[in-house]
């Protein structure tokens, strides 16, 4: 989700990943990764220009592996784990990285959501849950 410039989906794919799903609310964004995605010749890698939270709403797939890196500013991360937790994108043991600015990452997870670790670094703060 937020897919920004994609180099964690197109990495994952070049290192064995059957598929990756990149998610982005910008038109310019999803423009670069098409063109990117059409460069590389892949067909394991799908691009949805949306929000991540409508995403959501509509899918069906389920993940191994959710990398969340949203822009920071304006990003309710309870409230998008909330809407993670209801999907059906979850199956058991998904893990799920989560960067965010300095005291943002939330504390109080959505039941079926737990803390495996957490760190920062500078001025950012990240951590792998898992369900």
């Amino acid at each position: 989700m937020f897919a920004g410039s994609g180099v964690l989906g197109f990495e994952a794919v070049s290192r064995g990943a059957r598929a990756a799903t990149l998610i982005d609310n910008d038109a310019q964004v999803v423009a670069q990764l098409r063109q990117q995605a059409a460069r590389l010749n892949t067909e394991a890698i799908t691009i949805m220009h949306m929000n991540a939270v409508q995403y959501l709403s509509q899918t069906q797939l389920q993940y191994d592996t959710i990398f969340i890196d949203p822009p920071f500013h304006n990003h309710d991360l309870a409230q998008l784990l909330e809407q993670l937790i209801k999907s059906p994108c979850l199956k058991r043991n998904t893990q799920i990285y989560l960067e965010a600015p300095s005291g943002s990452l939330p504390q109080q997870l959505p039941v079926g959501l737990d803390w495996r670790r957490q760190s920062q670094a500078g001025a950012v703060e990240y951590g792998l849950l898992s369900t």
